[in-house]
């Protein structure tokens, strides 16, 4: 069994043989998402990420999903209830859908 810092060792020295350094050159920071949101689930669909995260609310409130997208993981765009229980599909949704 090897020690932590021993892992870390290795770990960065691999990195480094990739090119691959100690920090990013940008960070989206944490949460990536502003407001109450949870359980996220990420997709690419045509070269951009997609995320769903359930809404945090009240059970009776949690009525429809938002989702975010991003070409570069630091930049998130909002959709605004791609599902919705009363409406349905959002047109945003329909796209990716190809409906």
């Amino acid at each position: 069994m090897i020690t932590r810092r021993e892992f870390t060792r290795r770990t960065l020295a691999a990195g480094a043989a990739f090119g691959i350094g100690r920090r990013w050159p940008a960070a989206a920071g944490n949460p990536i998402i502003p407001g109450w949101y949870a359980d996220p689930e990420i997709r690419i669909f045509e070269g951009a990420y997609w995320i769903f995260p359930t809404y945090s609310a009240l059970y009776e409130e949690q009525l429809f999903l938002d989702a975010f997208s991003s070409k570069d993981l630091l930049t998130w765009t909002k959709h605004e209830r791609v599902l919705d229980s009363a409406n349905g599909f959002s047109n945003d949704m329909k796209v990716m859908l190809n409906q």
